[in-house]
C-alpha cells in the first residue's frame, strides 16, 4: 500500500498536469491512509482535494472539503481561500467575505515570501470582489423589481397580477373541462398544468405562513410538515407559479426549513450519499426518507431563487446537478426498494421534473457565458437533453399504472420536460 507522502506526491503531479479527477483520487487515498491525529497534514490534503473539486466545478463537495480543512487547521490560509472560492461560486458573498478575510489574516504580517505576496494579492482581490457582490446582493434584497410571470421563463418577483395571471385565466377553463368528457385533448390541456401547479404552490405557501418560533432562546418552533413538498411540486409542475408574494416570504421559508429538521444543509453530494446510506442502514427509512426529500427540495428552491432573484445561473446549475447526482446514485443503491420506503423523489417522474428545470438553467447559463465556458455549458446541455429524451422514451412516456395521477401530471412530468429537451 502506498504511503501518504507517495499518494500526495502523485496527486500533486496529476494536479500540475491538470488531471484533476486522478489527482482527486490520489488525495482521497492519502486522506484515508492518514493518521487522524495529524490535523495539519490532513488539512493540506483536504484543501488539495478541494482545489481539485473546484477545478471540476463540484462546488458543494469542494466547499465541504475546504470547511473540513479550516476546522483541522484554522491557521491554513489556502484552506480559507479555497472555502471562499467555493462560497463565491455558490452565490454566498456574505460567507466568502469572511473567508477571504480569514485567509488574509492567516498570512504572516511581515517578511512575506514571494509566494505569500502573490497569495495576499489574490486574497485581497477576492475580498474586494466579495464585498462588491455582497453590496449588489443586498440591493437586490431590498429592491425587487416587478416582473411578469405570464411570460415563458418569467422570473419570480413580487407582483400584482390584477386577476390576469396564468392561473387566473386557467380557472374558468378548468371549470369547463371538468364538465366535459375526459378525452385526450381535454386531459392534455395546459390549463390543468398551471391550475394544479398553482394549487400546490398556494397550499405550500399557506402552510409556510403557519410556522412560528415559540422560544428564541431554545429555537423551539411550531408549524405544518409538508409545506416545502407542496411548493416544490408546484414549481416542477409549472415554474411560472414561483413568485414572492411579499417581503416576509424568504424569512418564513427559511423558518420552515429550520422547522423540518434533520436535512443536510451544508454538505455536498459525496457526504450526503455516504451518510444517507448509513442513516438508512442504522436508523431506517423514516429517518432517511424525509431528510433526503427536504434536502433535494431545498436545493430546487435554492436554484429557483438564484435564477429569479439574483441571476446566478451557475448556482442554479450547480444545485440542480447535485440534486440529480444524489438521486441517481442512491436510486441505483435502492433500485429494488418500494416508493413507500425510499420516497417520491426517486420516482422517474420526479427526476424528469428536475431534468426539465436543469435544462432551462443550463440554457440561461449558456446565454450568460462566453468563450470556452459557453461551449462547455452547451455540451452539457446537449448531453442532458439526450439523456432526458432517452429515459422518457424508455418509460413509454407513461407513469406506472398504480400511480394515481391528475389531469396535467403527464404534461408536467413527461411531455413538457421532453419538449424542453427537444427545444
Amino acid at each position: 500500500m502506498a504511503s501518504v507522502a507517495a499518494l500526495k506526491a502523485e496527486g500533486n503531479s496529476f494536479f500540475g498536469a491538470k488531471n484533476f479527477a486522478d489527482a482527486e483520487k490520489k488525495y482521497t487515498g492519502a486522506i484515508e491512509a492518514s493518521d487522524s491525529a495529524d490535523s495539519k497534514g490532513l488539512a493540506v490534503l483536504y484543501a488539495n482535494r478541494s482545489a481539485c473539486r473546484l477545478s471540476l466545478k463540484r462546488y458543494l463537495d469542494a466547499n465541504a472539503d475546504a470547511t473540513k480543512a479550516t476546522d483541522l487547521d484554522p491557521t491554513y490560509a489556502k484552506a480559507h481561500a479555497r472555502l471562499a472560492t467555493s462560497e463565491d461560486q455558490l452565490g454566498a458573498p456574505h460567507k466568502s467575505k469572511e473567508s477571504w478575510q480569514k485567509a488574509l489574516d492567516a498570512l504572516p504580517k511581515t517578511n512575506l515570501t514571494p509566494a505569500e505576496e502573490t497569495q495576499k494579492t489574490q486574497y485581497t482581490a477576492g475580498l474586494r470582489a466579495a464585498i462588491s457582490a455582497l453590496a449588489q446582493f443586498e440591493n437586490t434584497k431590498h429592491y425587487i423589481p416587478k416582473a411578469d410571470p405570464r411570460q415563458p421563463g418569467g422570473t419570480p418577483f413580487i407582483w400584482q397580477g390584477n386577476g390576469r395571471m396564468p392561473w387566473d385565466l386557467a380557472a374558468p377553463i378548468v371549470a369547463r373541462l371538468r364538465n366535459e368528457p375526459k378525452t385526450p385533448d381535454n386531459l392534455r390541456s395546459s390549463a390543468w398544468v398551471i391550475h394544479h401547479a398553482y394549487e400546490d404552490w398556494m397550499n405550500g405557501l399557506n402552510m409556510i405562513r403557519q410556522v412560528k418560533v415559540l422560544d428564541e432562546r431554545t429555537g423551539a418552533m411550531t408549524g405544518i410538515i409538508g409545506a416545502i413538498t407542496h411548493i416544490t411540486n408546484g414549481i416542477m409542475r409549472d415554474p411560472r407559479v414561483m413568485h414572492i408574494p411579499d417581503n416576509e416570504f424568504i424569512g418564513q421559508y427559511n423558518k420552515q426549513k429550520a422547522f423540518q429538521t434533520k436535512a443536510w444543509t451544508e454538505a455536498g453530494p459525496e457526504i450526503i450519499i455516504k451518510e444517507a446510506l448509513e442513516r438508512q442502514r442504522t436508523q431506517g427509512w423514516d429517518a432517511t426518507r424525509p431528510a433526503l426529500s427536504i434536502t433535494i427540495r431545498a436545493w430546487i428552491m435554492r436554484s429557483m431563487m438564484a435564477l429569479g432573484l439574483y441571476q446566478q445561473h451557475q448556482v442554479a446549475v450547480e444545485f440542480y446537478r447535485n440534486s440529480l447526482t444524489v438521486i441517481r446514485t442512491l436510486r441505483d443503491h435502492w433500485i429494488l426498494e418500494s416508493k413507500a420506503d425510499r420516497g417520491v423523489i426517486f420516482e422517474k417522474s420526479f427526476i424528469f421534473g428536475i431534468q426539465g428545470l436543469y435544462l432551462d438553467a443550463l440554457m440561461q447559463s449558456y446565454h450568460s457565458s462566453n468563450g470556452a465556458e459557453s461551449l462547455e455549458v452547451l455540451s452539457n446541455l446537449f448531453k442532458e437533453a439526450e439523456v432526458l429524451i432517452r429515459e422518457i422514451n424508455e418509460t413509454s412516456g407513461q407513469p406506472r399504472e398504480h400511480d394515481p395521477v391528475d389531469p396535467g401530471f403527464l404534461s408536467s412530468f413527461f411531455l413538457y420536460p421532453k419538449g424542453e429537451a427537444y427545444a
